[in-house]
């Protein structure tokens, strides 16, 4: 049995539940997001930046409509943010940050509203900008630092955008 502990896929039966604070343990076990954390309809907040989590996030991600901040930062996931992300309407932060995401930016996080705060940045995306990014009007920060986007050029679009913090450096 190893000393080291996990997160229960029972969390996902918390109907009630709305914020989960897993992140900064060091003695977490690589693993995924477990699919049933989509059953938290209430949650407001998943905080589990450097958690030790590893593949993708489940498509189950985008049933939790409740969902404000969404922070995965500095974890060990790939592939790609889930198509159907703009399922979760009232997101105001998502940081996917410090990770190994690759491809393209779905066109539908500027579906997102919401949201206030997108990090993207030191991952390995190496599709172009949505110009979709262009229509997040309420959107204060975006850090796409560190990418392989291809081509290295900022839609038209995103000149339409009233943000206080742009990170771009290194794209």
């Amino acid at each position: 049995m190893s000393s080291m502990a996990r997160f229960p896929k029972e969390i996902g039966d918390l109907s009630n539940l709305e914020v989960l604070g897993l992140a900064y343990n060091d003695k977490f076990v690589p693993a995924k997001i477990p699919e049933e954390f989509g059953k938290l309809k209430r949650l407001k907040t998943l905080w589990m930046a450097d958690a030790n989590l590893i593949g993708e996030i489940p498509d189950s991600i985008a049933n939790l409509s409740s969902l404000e901040s969404l922070d995965l930062w500095n974890n060990y996931l790939l592939g790609q943010i889930p198509s159907d992300i703009n399922r979760i309407s009232g997101l105001q932060v998502l940081d996917l940050g410090a990770n190994y995401f690759s491809g393209d930016i779905p066109p539908n996080v500027g579906r997102l509203s919401e949201l206030r705060t997108l990090f993207l940045d030191w991952n390995e995306f190496n599709g172009t900008f949505p110009k979709e990014i262009g229509n997040l009007s309420n959107l204060e920060v975006l850090g796409l630092a560190s990418n392989k986007f291809v081509p290295a050029t900022i839609p038209d679009e995103f000149g339409k955008l009233n943000i206080e913090d742009y990170v771009d450096e290194g794209c």
